[in-house]
This record gives C-alpha cells, structure tokens and sequence, in this order.
C-alpha cells in the first residue's frame, strides 16, 4: 500500500537508450548526461519514484543467434550506430541523478521486471509488447513517455499481445549491480560485437587483449575464450576465436587509463569520415574505462568522462557536390530573357510568354529541357533594343512611360535605313 502511494513505476531502460543517446547525437555523451537529468527531474517533479531496470542476463541459444547476425551486418558494412558501453552509461546517468538502478542477473529482463512490478504494485513503462503476455497482471503498462512543463507525462500502451502467455516468476528473481565481465568468471566466456565503424582496423576488443589478460589475472581467472567477429580481405565477416590466459605485463596500466588510450591508439587512415573516426576513438576509449573501472571499482561514467573530453568533436564531412542532370537545367537563354521582364509577371507567365514568342522546335514537349534555339536578333524585338533608340530615348524629357517612347520611337523610325546616320532632334520628333 505504501509503495502505491508513493507512485512507483519499473522502467525497462533499455527500450529507451535512444532517448538519452539520440540518434542526431548519439555519442555526445554530454548531451545525454543532460537529458537523463532532466528525466530524473521529471519523474521527482511527477512525484514519481522509478526505478530502472536493465539486462545482464545470459543470452539464450536463440537470441545469440539473432545477435551474431547483426554484429556481422555490422562489420562487413562498416557501421556502429550504438556508442560501446551505452546501456551501462545510462544507468551510470540515471543512478547519479538520484534514481535506482537494477540488473537482471537470473532471469530474462522482461520476467524480471513483470514479476517485480506485480509484487510491488508498481506501473510498468516499456515500449515491449510482451509485458501484455503476463496471465493475471494488474500492473499498468505505459509504452512511452514526453516531457511537458518539466513534468513526466505516460503514454498508456494500446497494443495487443502478440506473443504466447506466460506466468509470472514467484518470487521475483534475482537483481544485482553491473558487472560487464560476469560471463567471463562464470562461464569462461567473452563474446563481443565490433565496437568501431572502421572494421578495416581490425576489432578493437582484440588490440586491446593485453589489458585484459591483466584485469582476467586479478580476477584470479585461470583462462577465458573470447571471440569478436572481424572483418576479411573480402570485405566478409569471419569470428575470431582465441583463448587468453592471464597475463599480468599490462597490469600497471589498469590504474592509468589515459596511459592505456596513448599506449593502444591507432593511426588515422587517410580516407575515413570525420564521422566514423571520433566513434572508432569513442570505442577505444570505453573499452579500456570497461576494464579500468571494474578493476578499480568506479563506475564507467566517472572513468570515460576525462578520457573524452580530450577528444576532438567531429566536424562536418564535406559532401561532393552533386552532379547536374540534364532534366534539372533549364534553358540558360530562357533565364536570361526571364531576368529582363520587369513587368509583375509569375515566372509561369513568363514561362507561357516565352514560349509563345519562342515556340520549341516540332516534335519536341514544351517542357523539353533541352536549350530552345537561340532568339535571332531582330530591329523588331522589342527586349533588345539598340544604341540608337537609347540615345534617343535619353533626350527625352516629356514624362511618358519607356513603353511610350519606344512606340513613339517605331513612328519615327520605321525602318532600319531611317534610323541609319539620322540626326536626333528631340523636338522635331516629339508628336
């Protein structure tokens, strides 16, 4: 009854990482630092206590498989749109502005938080549909959420379920801290993704080794068999699979992270992305904070920060202009002739002008964007006319528009030979 109270509300967090890791700014770790304040003041301001789960469990044979095959969508077209360590530094945010933090560890991070939230009496907030396949839940369900006046606002979750029942776990399963190496003390293992979009570096999990191999002597682990997929000399992704014994040469370096990143640097290639490149030293630098923090005992967050802020931001990569199509030009006489009309026209008057006085040849569509033959020059075109109708035109001073004295003008000179050699009397030809 208390904790109804109280308003208390499970939050799967990893459905919405991207709120806190934007994809328009999805490796400033900065920007999400602010974001996840100002969900935690949100939620204080809604006086709502949330709780964030997230999953540590082991992945099942089934959800392995599904995972391998993205990883190796990944590196054989050289992409990475998740910062390395994301779900972790969003709990490292989340827990450092006050709200509490839980880790799956025993069962699936869905039962788990289904279980807990109906022993509790507490809301759910996940954009999952599964959360409906529970028999005999009484927990709301809201499947997102927006900020408005610095307060939370929920959005109920309208969907159906899609998936089989299942029951929900008594008693809640167990939840503990995070401990981003617990396969490799329990089962032996270390599976990992490709952390850069620069797979032509090789995997970065694998230049780092050594560091690793001293963290695996502390932990007083006899050996582990990592594996990370890597990309051929095809351009195709291959697993890399080796067995690491402990290896102590390295150990000085896990209480100096900074001298790690200077130690395990990579050279830029010459025609990466701006882009790409600030991920690939992102990457470096959370897995060595990874391996740093657990040895030392504080938080991912707290060991990144300084390494980044030594990074330069990305800037703009220059796009090639690009290539003018013959369908997107149109005819350059035509620009010309339209810049000349000051008359108020819409350029789609112009247009139905131009093509009156200009008609395409035959067979050719109006709207052809192939050049329209050239206007022959003519003593009649009245859009151009010649020096000795703008001499004429300067002397007089009798107010009338220059349309008027151009007609005037044709009365005096009508033909070429009569404008030719011809004095200029302003008054003798006024009418």
């Amino acid at each position: 009854l208390k904790l109804q109270k109280q308003k208390v509300l499970y939050m799967d967090a990893a459905n919405f990482s991207a709120s806190f890791f934007p994809m328009w700014r999805r490796w400033d770790l900065n920007q999400a630092s602010m974001y996840a304040q100002r969900f935690c003041s949100a939620c204080k301001n809604s006086g709502y206590k949330v709780v964030a789960f997230f999953d540590q469990n082991m992945l099942t044979t089934e959800a392995q498989k599904k995972w391998r095959k993205r990883r190796e969508r990944e590196v054989r077209r050289g992409e990475r749109t998740v910062p390395q360590g994301c779900l972790r530094l969003v709990g490292d945010m989340l827990a450092e502005n006050g709200m509490a933090i839980r880790y799956s560890v025993e069962a699936d991070n869905d039962d788990t938080v289904a279980s807990w939230a109906q022993h509790d009496g507490a809301s759910v907030l996940s954009g999952d549909n599964d959360f409906l396949r529970y028999r005999n839940a009484t927990y709301t369900l809201y499947s997102d959420f927006s900020i408005k006046k610095r307060k939370l606002v929920l959005l109920k979750q309208v969907g159906v379920r899609k998936s089989s029942w299942r029951d929900i776990i008594v008693p809640p399963p167990e939840t503990g801290s995070c401990n981003p190496f617990r396969d490799c003390v329990e089962q032996g293992t270390y599976l990992r993704g490709s952390p850069s979009p620069l797979a032509e570096l090789g995997n970065i999990h694998i230049r780092i080794r050594p560091l690793r191999a001293a963290l695996y002597h502390s932990l007083g682990l006899d050996s582990v068999e990592e594996e990370f997929p890597v990309r051929d000399y095809n351009k195709q992704c291959v697993w890399d699979k080796k067995a690491v014994k402990p290896n102590e040469s390295c150990a000085e370096l896990l209480l100096s992270p900074e001298t790690a990143v200077e130690q395990f640097s990579f050279d830029r290639p010459n025609n990466s992305k701006n882009e790409d490149w600030y991920k690939h030293q992102f990457a470096l630098r959370a897995i060595i904070a990874e391996i740093c923090c657990t040895y030392s005992g504080h938080t991912l967050l707290e060991t990144l920060r300084p390494l980044i802020e030594n990074m330069d931001k990305p800037s703009v990569d220059k796009k090639e202009p690009k290539a003018k199509t013959a369908t997107a030009e149109k005819p350059s006489y035509y620009l010309v002739w339209r810049k000349q009309q000051k008359t108020g026209e819409t350029n789609a008057q112009k247009r139905e002008r131009y093509l009156k006085l200009f008609p395409p040849s035959k067979g050719k569509d109006q709207n052809s964007p192939q050049q329209p033959e050239r206007p022959q020059k003519s003593e009649n075109n009245t859009k151009k006319p010649s020096s000795h109708y703008l001499e004429w035109r300067k002397q007089q001073k009798t107010g009338e528009t220059n349309q008027q004295k151009r007609e005037r003008y044709l009365k005096c000179f009508p033909t070429p030979e009569s404008r030719t050699g011809s004095k200029i009397n302003p008054v003798a030809e006024r009418s």
